[in-house]
């Protein structure tokens, strides 16, 4: 597996798996995905790595818009 294969269509369908109950159960909850420092700046020999990290902010940041009307909150923690 790439790391594109895990973090950046990983995140996407397991999103869409997990919020596609909760917005049909009507009783709102939690999300939180993993991501990482790298993903706001570069880190040498792992660009790769840093490239496909930065997609899980964004992907968070859209789904918590859309799936705040359900009283969904999805939110991403780090590793330091």
């Amino acid at each position: 597996m790439t790391p594109l294969s895990v973090n950046v269509k990983g995140i996407f369908f397991l999103m869409q798996l997990v919020a596609q109950p909760m917005v049909e159960q009507s009783r709102g909850g939690k999300i939180v995905n993993m991501s990482s420092q790298v993903e706001r700046r570069g880190e040498a020999l792992v660009s790769h790595y840093c490239a496909t990290k930065a997609p899980v902010i964004s992907y968070t940041q859209s789904a918590a818009l859309g799936l705040a009307k359900h009283g969904i909150n999805v939110n991403s923690t780090h590793r330091a």
